[in-house]
């Protein structure tokens, strides 16, 4: 009974007091705090007849204390060596290097069917069991360009130890460093990272992983050509406390020289792995300050994503910082992704549409119909004019080979200069080349349609333009001038600046301004001053009265030389020849007036010289002196120079006689006129101008016979370009110009 209670941690036992009445001795014992516990007595005697004796405490008590001391250390040495031994046993049942290498590349082959590599294998019992794996590789598809699929240089695994004693792989915790990532999309769409379980093989199920980190992630994109390479500082996906299933992730890095951030959480992301079940994520991602939000459910066989962007593009997409806003219902069936109900905001334009993104083909493949409300093409600064006409900022098309397409586009409103409305075209996109067909647009008062080919396959981009103008206002385009203007551009150009394109340009262009006006400074200017002499005719008004204005440039290596320049007003008829050098922004032209009812001394051509946006003019004394007299008869109005114009649309321009004959009749009239003038001034200049005046008056009936029965046969060809009749009286034209301008 004794020894029971003193095997309580008792600090001390009182000595005994003896009770002589009763014979017996009691016992006190203190406990550690200083408390005195129960009481108790020994059966021994502790008198012997009259008198009371002292007691003494028993020696089976001291013993006691002594046995129990023991008794613990013995106890600590046991748990020690049980300690030891057990580690011993763990450290022995392990798989030692080459049985752990082993057991790496059979797990990681199984689940990939591909060659796995490893260096050193280690193992350590450091409050965890810890697996670590140097330079593990895994290779990569045979097709692929890069033979290593993933690389690492190091990766630490927290196992389970029970497990493992039985040679089998459950991770827990894992962390890998300096890993590299090569993926690829084949020619037939086949995608290096799917892999095949290797055939025959047992292999268990993945085990749950609650963390997983990766520092300095390089993680590379090949397809059609194209390499995207992105640069993650670190990203790590953490189990969540709440559910078994849910993946918190967090990643850094970098993607093109464009910082990135993810955060969010997945949702069933083994199970998806293994096509178990589908993935619920909700991201946050943010590249520079283009922020992405997605909410949506990711399945194998119906997949929604609800995303919505707002901020703006990052340089590593556009060549400049664009502010965008834009949300959709986006329906992922890999590897089509349908993008329904979108909503977009970017450079101050804003629209909707339906898209689909196909992954399938060499490359990615863009389908649909995008509207605009409102399309800005420029802005304020690029409306500013600069030292030059054609810009020599450099236009950069290398998107265009990075995906092909098939949309429609329509806009509202285009900001651009000049303006558009109502714009539509169908835009397809083929391995670099665009093509914008079926194009029509309201723009200055009438209508622009034709089509558009950009060509970006070469490092140097090429176009090609064909446009017809018809019923555009000449006073939209310029103050000087008011009128409905038709016309047609086929051009053709390359290089990769507007400057480039304007010096390299190949074509033509033709164009009619109808019944108007132009202002009387501008026709006093081109008349060199004849108009201010006459100013009664024009009852002082700021206008003058135009019955009509035809051109006609062909352009070669960006020179457009005229071969048809004609404008009839009230009081004087324009005759011009020369060119225009778009490459060099610079012009000549030499232009012959005539002022009608007025002799011909004072009809002096001008010279128009100098920089498009500033040129000068000059009167030629020199070439009115030469011949002046009768050629002028066929340039009053010349129907022969208008006829040519008659199939390509400006009957409505005013320009066209009735009657070839009717013409003639008028060229005739004014030539004696002329004539009549001129020998009042002088006879022998009289009779010289009378003859040359027969002479190309002679020229002229026939010049317009041919005319006449061109313009039959261009309205039979309905509409065509001037045909081979056409341009023979263009030529004809032509040397009765070089006979008045001089060779």
């Amino acid at each position: 009974m004794v020894r029971a209670h003193l095997s309580r941690p008792w600090t001390s036992v009182a000595p005994p007091s003896c009770n002589i009445l009763i014979d017996t001795c009691h016992y006190v014992a203190t406990l550690p705090n200083g408390t005195k516990s129960r009481r108790w007595t020994s059966s021994r005697s502790c008198g012997h007849g009259i008198g009371q004796r002292s007691c003494h405490a028993p020696a089976y008590v001291h013993k006691a204390k002594i046995k129990v001391a023991s008794m613990l250390k013995k106890v600590g040495i046991a748990l020690f060596a049980a300690a030891v031994i057990t580690v011993a046993v763990i450290y022995v049942m392990v798989p030692d290097e080459a049985a752990l290498k082993s057991l790496i590349v059979e797990r990681v082959s199984g689940q990939t069917g591909r060659e796995v590599k490893v260096g050193a294998v280690s193992f350590s019992l450091d409050g965890k069991a810890k697996l670590v794996v140097q330079d593990l590789s895994i290779a990569n598809a045979a097709w692929a360009r890069e033979p290593v699929l993933l690389r690492a240089s190091r990766v630490e695994v927290v196992v389970e130890l029970m497990p493992l004693l039985e040679q089998q792989l459950h991770m827990r915790d894992a962390r890998a460093d300096n890993i590299t990532v090569n993926l690829e999309r084949g020619k037939n769409g086949e995608r290096s990272w799917v892999f095949k379980q290797a055939a025959g093989d047992d292999v268990a199920p993945a085990s749950r992983l609650d963390r997983l980190t990766v520092f300095n992630l390089a993680l590379n994109y090949f397809a059609s050509g194209e390499a995207l390479r992105t640069e993650i500082a670190e990203v790590s996906l953490n189990q969540s406390a709440g559910s078994p299933t849910v993946q918190n992730i967090a990643l850094s890095g970098t993607l093109g020289g464009t910082t990135i951030q993810v955060n969010g959480t997945l949702d069933g992301l083994a199970r998806f792995a293994q096509q178990e079940g589908p993935l619920d994520a909700k991201l946050n991602a943010t590249f520079d300050q283009l922020s992405v939000n997605v909410d949506g459910t990711l399945s194998q066989s119906s997949q929604l994503f609800v995303v919505q962007a707002e901020g703006k593009l990052p340089k590593a997409l556009v060549s400049s910082e664009l502010p965008v806003t834009a949300s959709a219902n986006v329906d992922l069936k890999w590897p089509r992704v349908n993008a329904t109900d979108l909503k977009f905001e970017a450079l101050k334009s804003r629209g909707v549409g339906d898209v689909l993104l196909d992954l399938s083909r060499d490359k990615p493949h863009v389908s649909g119909s995008l509207v605009f409300s409102e399309l800005r093409l420029s802005s304020a600064e690029d409306s500013k004019p600069g030292p030059r006409i054609f810009s020599e900022q450099p236009v950069d098309f290398s998107a265009l080979r990075t995906f092909d397409g098939d949309l429609v586009v329509n806009a509202a409103k285009v900001i651009a200069d000049p303006p558009f409305n109502n714009f539509s075209a169908k835009a397809v996109l083929r391995n670099g080349e665009l093509q914008l067909s079926n194009m029509i647009a309201k723009t200055l008062g009438g209508t622009v349609a034709g089509s558009a080919t950009v060509f970006a396959k070469a490092p140097q981009y090429a176009l090609s333009v064909n446009l017809e103008l018809d019923g555009l206002a000449a006073s939209a385009l310029s103050d000087l001038a008011a009128g409905p203007l038709d016309g047609e551009i086929a051009l053709s150009a390359r290089g990769n600046s507007p400057a480039e394109w304007a010096a390299t340009s190949n074509g033509q262009f033709r164009a009619g301004l109808g019944k108007g006006r132009i202002r009387a400074r501008t026709a006093d200017t081109l008349t060199g001053g004849v108009m201010a002499i006459f100013d009664a005719l024009t009852k002082n008004s700021e206008w003058v009265e135009l019955n009509c204005a035809v051109m006609s440039f062909d352009l070669k290596k960006g020179k457009a030389v005229s071969n048809a320049l004609v404008a009839d007003m009230s009081n004087a008829t324009l005759v011009g020849e020369g060119y225009v050098n778009l490459g060099k922004e610079e012009l000549a032209l030499l232009i012959k007036p005539h002022p009608k009812g007025v002799t011909l001394n004072v009809a002096v051509p001008l010279r128009v010289t100098g920089p498009i946006r500033n040129p000068q003019y000059a009167l030629d004394e020199a070439a009115a002196a030469r011949r002046v007299g009768g050629v002028l008869a066929s340039i009053v109005f010349p129907p022969a120079l208008i006829a040519a114009f008659a199939d390509i649309g400006y009957e409505s321009s005013g320009c066209l006689p009735g009657e070839a004959a009717q013409s003639t009749a008028s060229a005739a009239a004014a030539g004696a006129k002329i004539a009549s003038d001129a020998s009042a001034t002088a006879a022998k200049a009289a009779g010289a101008a009378a003859n040359e005046a027969g002479k190309i008056l002679d020229e002229a009936g026939k010049v317009t016979g041919q005319a006449a029965k061109s313009a039959s046969d261009a309205a039979i060809k309905a509409g065509k370009v001037v045909g081979k009749a056409v341009n023979s009286t263009l030529r004809e034209v032509g040397k009765g110009l070089k006979s008045i301008f001089g060779n």
